[in-house]
């Protein structure tokens, strides 16, 4: 039986849907997370969790078809760099088990009209229950832009609450780097406030925190943000190993600066370059913005626009 919510009913055999390294003994195909072996049920609720399947009420059943399922497979694999198979071979398994972003994944294209969110509105926003909040736009590059930015160029922060296993300086350092990076490139300016309401609020926080969308302990969904619209606020999963200046453990700088761009008005990148990749890469003692990214924050601030417009003026 599948250990998720939808009801799924398969027309086809599970051999077509899933891949198995010979290597790799079969003892009970609903064992999940094994070390070569990720089943049907685990693909599926990933498939849907990240946005390339349907999302249906619970009380409904979904039916999926071998074609149906291959597709999503392939956007997937697309999406994650790797060969678009169709089937769950050994990089799928690999790219579904590599920590990453809990936002979906963005698929779909549609023309943007770009909402900006005023600081009146920052208190509303972060006393109403946040429903679902992974709208899915259209993006005409490999960058996305969800659709909603920040009226104003000044944007204050906090952290609210802090991972177990730093100090609280080396995580204030890490959030100056990762907002210097979006700072550099967009020509907001990010400044540490001790308000009640702010408009990014940072907070690392265990499985069930609030919001519907629960943390899973170590590996898995590492962080979610929210965007313009729906608070900005960037939300961390206390059971990682984070760390800071390391190649081990989960690394704090690169997930920081990803879930900011999110915080930011971005959606996730197909580029597997670029920041905005849903993919946790790790550590990397020269990490930056790539052009990807730069070039998707400048599009919504309208940054190279002002910048050229300066230069006709001045």
């Amino acid at each position: 039986m599948f250990s998720f919510s939808l009801q799924v009913f398969f027309s086809v055999s599970l051999q077509v849907l899933l891949h198995i390294s010979e290597s790799a003994p079969v003892t009970d195909l609903d064992e999940i997370y094994t070390k070569d072996i990720v089943d049907i049920s685990t693909t599926v609720k990933y498939l849907t969790q990240f946005g390339y399947l349907p999302t249906v009420d619970h009380r409904k059943a979904l039916l999926l078809t071998e074609d149906g399922v291959s597709k999503a497979l392939k956007r997937l694999q697309k999406f994650g760099g790797i060969n678009q198979t169709g089937i769950v071979d050994d990089d799928t398994v690999e790219l579904i088990k590599t920590p990453r972003c809990g936002n979906k994944d963005n698929l779909e294209q549609k023309t943007l009209d770009i909402r900006e969110v005023e600081d009146e509105k920052i208190e509303e926003i972060k006393e109403e229950s946040r429903e679902a909040y992974f709208p899915v736009k259209k993006r005409k590059k490999r960058f996305a832009l969800q659709g909603s930015r920040w009226k104003t160029k000044f944007l204050t922060y906090k952290v609210g609450r802090y991972p177990t296993g730093l100090t609280k300086q080396e995580v204030d350092s890490d959030v100056r780097k990762a907002f210097s990076m979006w700072a550099s490139a967009s020509g907001l300016v990010f400044i540490q406030s001790n308000s009640k309401n702010v408009h990014i609020e940072i907070r690392f926080e265990n499985y069930d925190h609030g919001d519907e969308d629960s943390f899973d302990g170590p590996g898995g969904v590492v962080a979610h943000a929210f965007f313009p619209e729906f608070g900005g606020d960037a939300h961390f999963d206390n059971g990682e190993k984070w760390t800071v200046n390391r190649y081990t453990g989960t690394s704090l700088l690169q997930s920081l600066t990803h879930e900011f761009g999110h915080s930011l008005g971005l959606l996730h990148s197909s580029n597997t370059q670029a920041m905005m990749g849903p993919y946790h890469r790790g550590w990397n003692p020269n990490l930056k913005l790539h052009k990807d990214d730069i070039e998707a924050i400048q599009k919504l601030y309208k940054t190279q626009r002002k910048a050229k417009s300066r230069r006709r003026t001045g």
